[in-house]
């Protein structure tokens, strides 16, 4: 049986991170109420079939499929780890160097702050060295 995610995870990320990117903290909403952020898994729902608002982040496109192919986690300190297995050039350049050390916008309450055992795995298994 195969577990199904919640519409709820979703709901819970964009509300405690008032749809707002951890990283860029760009936010930016349609009138419709679409939003450029996504609920990001830390560890992929296909892993830890983990809905908790603590397995998640809210992103933004560019930065939600840095953080899912590896080029950007998260440390302890919840400071933006680039890896040094990619290059950038064109009129971005340095777009993802740049948040290299820069700290994530983080809810309010650490209930909601990613869990360092999340970001440990990301770190770990996703990250590119």
């Amino acid at each position: 049986e195969t577990p199904i995610r919640s519409a709820g995870f979703r709901r819970a990320i964009m509300q405690v991170y008032a749809y707002t990117c951890a990283v860029c903290e760009l936010n930016i909403r349609a009138l419709s109420g679409e939003s450029v952020t996504d609920a990001a898994h830390i560890i992929p729902f296909s892993v830890s079939y983990n809905d908790d608002i603590r397995n998640g982040i809210s992103l933004c496109k560019s930065h939600h499929w840095a953080f899912d192919t590896g080029l950007i986690s998260v440390n302890e300190a919840y400071e933006v780890i680039v890896s040094p297995s990619m290059t950038e050039q064109g009129p971005t350049e340095s777009m993802l160097i740049q948040l290299r050390n820069k700290r994530i916008w983080l809810p309010r309450g650490e209930e909601h702050h990613p869990a360092q055992a999340a970001l440990t795995w990301h770190r770990e298994k996703v990250m590119k060295q």
